[in-house]
């Protein structure tokens, strides 16, 4: 049991972010089924399914795709759902016969969620990629790393499970509410690199304004500003401090900076005016006490 009780959705098996989808759902309490190949996909990665753990909450059928009497049994179970997750190649379950005229013709209510890294059309769509492709494209590997050196892939979270699973769970949720209203099912055609640039949005805005993980440096040591000293909290290295606009554009606010050198922690204290500087990554970078 759970909130998505009484919910129904078919999953074709793949990798990455359509069983996390489904994983979502199911633990949500949702009734799906994941229709898996007859005979393994040969993807050469060794992995053991009792490992799988996005397998869970959910029994499985094998179904051959490639058969008449495969395709019939997928369109049963089609019939009875409000959902389907598929992670094909553009075109590929039109030609197997299973495209969303076909499948919105036996179910008009069925929400048919489509999971790809480019989306279903545009010059890229049928152009092979991975995670890393993806985040790199809307500039969410370039914002994540050292100053100054390279980027580090931060495994697959931000375009296979953040970008694509998690968006397609609450595009295919919201589908679901659309048509228990309208009684018409849609099509959700979720890339990973349009829901890797979404999760991206509040980086955009930091480098719109001048700062932030993407930006070119922030104030120089030349360019000091003034604030006022809220908190020092010798624990985490950081002070609080209330300041009107930087020169990176930064607009005045109450914020928590890293301080690079311990030692001025020793000398901050509540109630005091400062001139400092940061740097690209928000430390303070340079101080000095207001006389």
């Amino acid at each position: 049991m759970g909130p998505l009780a009484g919910v129904k959705i078919v999953e074709l098996a793949g990798i990455g972010p359509g069983p996390m989808c489904a994983m979502l759902l199911a633990d949500m309490g949702a009734d799906v089924v994941r229709v898996d190949r007859t005979e393994a996909s040969g993807l050469g990665m060794g992995h053991n399914p009792k490992g799988e753990l996005r397998n869970r909450s959910r029994p499985n059928v094998a179904v051959n795709l490639k058969t008449p009497e495969g395709v019939e049994t997928l369109l049963r179970l089609i019939d009875q759902a409000d959902g389907l997750i598929e992670g094909y190649r553009p075109g590929v379950m039109e030609r197997l016969g299973l495209g969303p005229d076909v499948c919105l013709k036996r179910n008009p209510k069925l929400i048919f969620g489509r999971m790809t890294g480019w989306g279903q059309d545009g010059p890229l769509a049928h152009v092979a990629g991975h995670d890393i492709n993806y985040i790199s494209i809307v500039g969410a590997l370039h914002a994540i790393g050292p100053k100054g050196g390279p980027p580090v892939p931060p495994l697959n979270l931000v375009g296979d499970f953040g970008g694509g699973g998690l968006y397609l769970a609450m595009g295919l949720l919201a589908g679901i509410i659309e048509a228990r209203v309208s009684g018409k099912g849609q099509v959700i055609d979720c890339a990973m690199t349009e829901g890797a640039a979404s999760l991206m949005t509040m980086f955009y805005g930091m480098k719109a304004m001048g700062h932030g993980a993407m930006a070119a440096p922030a104030a120089t040591d030349a360019q000091l500003a003034e604030g006022l000293v809220k908190k020092v909290d010798k624990a985490t290295g950081k002070v609080t401090l209330t300041h009107g606009p930087l020169s990176n554009g930064m607009p005045g606010m109450t914020m928590a900076f890293k301080v690079k050198d311990a030692a001025w922690l020793e000398q901050m204290k509540a109630g005091q005016t400062i001139r400092f500087a940061l740097d690209g990554a928000m430390t303070v970078v340079r101080f000095e006490a207001v006389k």
